[in-house]
């Protein structure tokens, strides 16, 4: 029996926003206007939890380690909308003992990469694919534990002498992920699903150009199928059957990121202007003029800007950075490369930011209310993948270091895209595009291996463009040169490839490199042309 109830009052109807702050405790939970919403979605949860017989009730045992739980609160929001308050019950993780509640071999749980994602959704857009989704139902309770572990009854439901013996898996224990994933895999498997060796998390059945050829994307519980309706219907049913299964139908929302079609020009996008907005509001910036680019053109950030005196390290005390920079990371890596730079150079501030890096990270997020409108188009007309492999020259002033970047699309947007400040100097120009061309070249062995996994075969290698001419002879040629010998070589896995024709490498002006903006802050006309090149409008 629930230990409390929530008392009616004749208050005003209390409508929650996306930024309405989510309760932190039971106690906050039942003061909250919302307070009858949140007791109905707590006994939901211990219901749900009896009906699946995750625990049970036994005498508190002796010389055991109990670990603790604790409530977790939610309101779910879908394209600004309220759908759910979602109460779920976790275990405290870091209170589990090693060897005794758990074992540290028994921890990997994959989720499907995004560029695995945004490959599919251009696969999708591209081919005319139906683009599918459903969640799983109260997924990591399904899934049987194989340790003793025992739980303390969850605040609200306490009871006296007893504790909980689990059975199955609950959200917040270290191994749940994985009994979760392996139930999940066994179940694919038994559709006849094959897992993709380059990505654990997605599972292919039919063949390429057939009728029934389907993918099965997921991230923790979230699916997303691309392919044959006849075989996503499948997979549906079945997870139905045995899990319950919602929000089944076209993609039109997940992980935070909104999904729109067009048939006609064969684009899906993704959009991410409601988390844009939630950070706007999370950050004070509704009233902040915005900007046209990340950063300032030329701007320069180095660590000499850093608090140096306890003044300036007073100064800086209670300041957001890591939140601003952290929360700012997923539109980076999800639907938003032309922040990328900017992001990655910032995040080498992080244990001591200053009054200019702070500045320079809220501009981001005011260049992202400026443009949160924008998306991600993936899809087009032309199935090619093809890569872009750009780098400064010694463009970090603290240690002269370079910074790497590439682009891959297939259609018109991009799939994949990484900043990186390279581990070495470069001695030269050439240097510093070799270097990155190696990145890139690593990625396109991956990607052109996830399309195999997917069943599709490149009728021609892909091409990686560059913008340095000695650096693409250096790739192709496999003379040694005096001025290179000194080169690692590791980075010479590019002109291995180039030899064994697994890719291509071909010159492009500098003002059609579309990885340029991921190297270097640029100014406005230069900045919105290359963004818009990976599909970002």
């Amino acid at each position: 029996m629930i230990a409390f109830k929530a008392f009616e009052d004749d208050e005003p109807a209390f409508t929650p926003t996306p930024t309405t702050p989510d309760p932190q405790t039971i106690r906050d939970a039942l003061r909250a206007p919302d307070a009858n919403d949140w007791t109905a979605a707590m006994d939901t949860e211990i219901e749900n939890m009896r009906r699946l017989k995750v625990f049970k009730e036994v005498q508190r045992p002796h010389g055991k380690n109990i670990i603790t739980p604790r409530w977790v609160f939610r309101r779910k929001f879908e394209d600004g909308t309220l759908t759910k308050h979602k109460a779920r019950l976790v275990a405290r993780g870091f209170t589990q003992v090693s060897g005794v509640d758990y074992h540290e071999a028994h921890l990997y749980a994959p989720v499907v990469r995004l560029e695995s994602f945004r490959t599919l959704i251009s696969i999708a857009a591209l081919f005319d694919f139906d683009l599918r989704q459903f969640d799983v139902s109260a997924a990591y309770l399904h899934g049987d534990i194989d340790e003793e572990v025992y739980m303390e009854s969850p605040p609200g439901y306490e009871t006296t002498g007893t504790v909980w013996l689990l059975q199955k898996g609950l959200y917040g224990l270290k191994q749940a992920g994985r009994i979760w994933h392996e139930r999940l895999k066994a179940d694919m498997e038994e559709l006849g699903f094959t897992q993709c060796p380059r990505d654990h998390a997605v599972f292919r059945i039919g063949t390429w150009g057939q009728d029934d050829w389907a993918i099965c994307a997921f991230w923790v519980d979230d699916e997303t199928g691309v392919g044959s309706r006849a075989q996503l219907d499948r997979v549906a049913k079945m997870f139905s059957r045995k899990y319950g299964i919602s929000g089944e139908g076209d993609l039109r929302w997940t992980l935070g990121i909104g999904v729109k079609r067009d048939y006609r020009a064969h684009i899906v996008s993704l959009s991410q202007e409601s988390y844009i907005d939630n950070l706007v509001e999370r950050f004070g910036l509704q009233n902040a003029t915005t900007v046209t680019t990340p950063l300032a053109p030329g701007a320069i950030l180095t660590n000499d800007q850093c608090p140096a005196t306890p003044e300036e390290q007073q100064d800086m005390a209670g300041n957001h950075y890591r939140e601003l920079i952290g929360s700012l990371q997923y539109v980076a890596i999800a639907t938003r490369p032309d922040i990328s730079f900017a992001l990655s150079k910032l995040a080498q501030f992080l244990n001591n930011p200053g009054r200019a890096h702070m500045e320079a990270a809220t501009r981001i997020l005011r260049y992202l209310k400026g443009t949160k409108q924008k998306t991600l188009n993936l899809g087009g007309d032309t199935a090619e993948l093809a890569g872009f492999s750009d780098s400064d020259w010694g463009g970090d002033r603290d240690d002269r270091r370079s910074t790497s970047a590439y682009v891959f699309k297939i259609g018109d947007g991009a799939i994949s895209w990484k900043t990186k400040k390279q581990t070495s100097v470069a001695l030269s120009s050439v240097e510093a595009e070799y270097m990155a061309m190696c990145q890139a070249a690593k990625e396109a062995v991956w990607l052109t291996g996830l399309l195999e996994d997917f069943g599709i075969d490149l009728r021609t290698p892909p091409i990686i463009f560059g913008d340095n001419q000695g650096a693409l002879a250096l790739a192709q040629n496999p003379v040694f040169h005096p001025r290179s010998k000194h080169i690692a070589i590791q980075y010479h896995f590019t002109r291995e490839l180039v030899q064994s024709q697994q890719l291509t490498v071909k010159y492009i002006s500098t003002k059609a490199m579309v990885a340029d903006s991921l190297t270097k802050s640029l100014p406005y006309p230069q900045h919105t042309t290359l963004t818009e090149a990976m599909g970002v409008y």
